[in-house]
């Protein structure tokens, strides 16, 4: 049975359980702290993409069962809320929910934010341990 994926992106990688709010299920360990590790997201459609290793090796996102599986396609939190210029879209003062978000970096207010939209799927392939 494949693990569901969850809002933040992530195939769920851990069981949460939540005894202030009274959740128990799946979870992402990746992103512990924020909503979107404990909300389930529906099933993207991830027929052709590959997904790619840090070390270069590559699978077809489809197979399952990839360790620490990111969809980085079409409505993902990767493709609509991280910029071109790399940062999230948190950094950007043209974003109005973020006017009055200062950041250090200045070349992030030198430009409007632009999504980065599809990019390739992310997953472990076990290349340097497991511990």
């Amino acid at each position: 049975m494949m693990k569901p994926m969850m809002a933040c992106g992530h195939r769920a990688n851990a069981s949460v359980t939540d005894h202030a709010s009274g959740y128990s299920g799946p979870g992402c360990a990746i992103c512990a702290g924020r909503l979107e590790a404990v909300t389930v997201a529906g099933e993207p459609d991830l027929a052709g993409r590959i997904a790619q290793c840090s070390c270069g090796r590559t699978q077809l996102s489809a197979a399952g069962g990839l360790a620490f599986f990111e969809y980085r396609g079409p409505g993902s939190e990767a493709a609509e809320l991280h910029c071109v210029c790399g940062f999230h879209a948190i950094c950007h003062a043209d974003r109005p929910e973020n006017a009055d978000f200062e950041h250090p970096e200045r070349s992030v207010r030198d430009h409007a934010f632009t999504a980065r939209g599809d990019r390739q799927d992310l997953y472990y392939c076990g290349c340097r341990g497991w511990d």
